[in-house]
């Protein structure tokens, strides 16, 4: 009986004291994973060799959800951002296209393509994660102005109304200070 609980007490300190060979798991996280077009989406990758990866965006099931590849469908890839790998993870916030460039139907994948990985002969190491579009939507006008169409007689009319009023004041401020000195002298 001793023998019995012996062996099985050292059998779990070996279990537990030796580790078992580990596997590093690459993948990467959307947040959000749905949404419409030009939504902006934080992506976060885990596991990848230092060096530098290309976040793509690519019509749903053109290419394996991750894996070696040889090759990428450059033609059907929208390259979105390039980004740092370091400590094995990087995390980047990328703007999908507007609905101008959105011909890939409701859902689109989001690769992380790592070229030359160290781990194997093949051209490229690629992660995946699904994106389902909500809604289409298009990227604000470039710049803090009114895009082409608007009316902006508002805002100007509001402007030169502020600006008057704003002189108006100072006007009267410095008159209440020239009488408030002639009355001293």
């Amino acid at each position: 009986m001793r023998l019995a609980v012996a062996f099985l007490i050292a059998t779990a300190v070996f279990v537990i004291a030796v580790p078992a060979p580990s596997e590093a798991k690459t993948y990467i996280q959307l947040s959000p994973d749905s949404g419409p077009t030009a939504s902006s989406v934080q992506v976060s990758g885990f596991g990848f060799a230092s060096g530098e990866v290309r976040i793509a965006l690519a019509p749903l099931y053109a290419e394996p959800t991750s894996g070696f590849l040889d090759s990428l469908p450059e033609n059907e890839m929208v390259t979105l951002a390039t980004v740092a790998v370091r400590n094995g993870g990087f995390e980047r916030t990328v703007t999908l296209p507007g609905s101008q460039g959105f011909a890939w139907g409701k859902q689109v994948e989001i690769l992380v393509i790592q070229a030359d990985p160290p781990t194997s002969s093949a051209g490229f190491f690629v992660a995946s994660a699904t994106f389902s579009l909500t809604a289409l939507a298009d990227l604000p006008a470039a710049g803090g102005g009114a895009s082409a169409g608007d009316t902006t007689l508002g805002w100007l009319a509001v402007a030169l109304m502020s600006s008057g009023l704003l002189a108006g004041c100072i006007g009267l401020g410095l008159r209440v200070l020239q009488r408030a000195h002639r009355g001293k002298a």
